[in-house]
């Protein structure tokens, strides 16, 4: 009941449930069924009635089997299960409408959603977002049905999970992330970190999902709306060992620093000392340094107060000096490499922070990189920028 006013009072009214949407809840569905009795019963009969497909069966027979037996969900989530036994990744336009429509109508059994997720991911991570680009399953009816599985099943992490990931691979297309956020997609994602903050996994994929959905500019939006920074910090400090969440986190945070109001967010939750916590932490770790200073250099660029917690890194070992060495691992990863150097590019923008610059050995990064990539435009520009401001 909590999750469904929770829904119902979302900022944005066009994603409230609308009274047709409501009685697909599980919730309410329990509330419109109290007056017969008879509905346990017919759940017990479902279950005796219940069936299996036959071993060896294909696309088309599993369709002709589910069509045959729509109305005993027991028996739908036996042949999905069979489905996703075949490991198939790619399935005619008729049977992905078809198990929509299936979803729709039995949006309460938690086991059939589980199971049509699992195969609707399988056939997203096998798309191609640009030559399959107007397949089905990247559409709106594709999208409401997840989120309104999401919001069906507050309590059912596996389906959280499962649905927040395939969100995530719908949002590599473009139009898709869009829809996602008309959808109301990114509250459900912003829930299910709510609801398990201390399982890694989840908001790992959560975390991952918000990193392609904050590439939208109406998206950005909503997640200012929401606060979404708030949930980000908190799950790279409750998971900050977890190099796949710390990974996501980054990037989701790069877009939402963007947006003035996140920087002032994230500033007053010391983001910057977190992100160069993440890079001491996964000094290693090229994608975790990477999209860390990715981040660092948009808020450092926004914030002149994020931009002296980088230097002073609340009484610890200064920003300038983390970055500084964390090259030394990631010297002839020339992605890395980019994104260090505009970092220092930014930073030493302040001019009471450029002496303290100065007073380290940067030059010698600058001579080092100057060395290794001369040849490559990305890098030298910026290098060659800092080494300007410096002298």
């Amino acid at each position: 009941m909590c999750q469904l006013i929770r829904t119902m009072l979302r900022r944005n009214f066009q994603q409230r449930p609308s009274a047709v949407e409501m009685v697909d809840l599980p919730y309410v569905k329990e509330c419109l069924g109290l007056s017969n009795s008879a509905l346990v019963g017919k759940k017990k009969e479902k279950q005796m009635n219940a069936k299996t497909v036959a071993k060896g069966a294909d696309e088309d027979a599993v369709v002709a089997f589910m069509k045959e037996n729509a109305d005993n969900e027991i028996s739908i989530t036996n042949a999905l299960s069979h489905l996703n036994g075949l490991k198939v990744t790619k399935l005619k336009d008729e049977t992905k409408k078809f198990v929509i429509q299936l979803m729709k109508t039995h949006m309460s059994e938690k086991a059939l959603q589980i199971e049509a997720s699992r195969l609707l991911l399988t056939i997203a991570a096998a798309a191609d977002v640009e030559e399959d680009a107007d397949d089905y399953i990247f559409s709106a009816e594709v999208i409401a049905v997840v989120c309104l599985g999401m919001k069906s099943h507050v309590s059912s992490k596996e389906l959280q999970s499962i649905n927040s990931l395939l969100l995530k691979t719908i949002a590599l297309n473009e139009e898709a992330a869009g829809l996602i956020g008309l959808q109301g997609g990114i509250q459900d994602i912003l829930s299910t970190m709510r609801a398990f903050p201390e399982d890694a996994e989840v908001c790992g994929n959560c975390c991952s999902a918000l990193s392609c959905l904050t590439i939208n500019d109406k998206n950005l939006e909503i997640m200012r709306e929401e606060k979404g920074v708030i949930d980000l910090m908190n799950a790279m400090d409750t998971h900050e060992k977890e190099a796949s969440v710390i990974d996501f986190a980054c990037s989701a945070l790069w877009g939402l620093s963007l947006e003035d109001e996140n920087v002032e967010m994230m500033a007053e939750r010391k983001a910057a000392e977190v992100l160069l916590n993440a890079i001491v932490i996964h000094e290693k770790n090229s994608d975790v340094v990477k999209n860390a200073c990715m981040a660092l250099t948009t808020l450092v660029g926004e914030s002149e107060e994020s931009a002296f917690a980088a230097l002073n890194n609340d009484g610890g070992k200064s920003g300038l000096v983390i970055v500084q060495e964390v090259y030394q691992h990631h010297k002839d990863n020339p992605d890395v490499v980019e994104n260090i150097c505009l970092f220092f590019v930014e930073i030493a923008e302040y001019d009471d922070i450029v002496q303290d610059l100065s007073n380290t050995k940067i030059r010698d990064l600058i001579k080092d990189v100057k060395v290794k990539y001369a040849s490559n435009e990305d890098i030298m520009s910026p290098a060659e920028k800092l080494e300007a401001r410096l002298n």
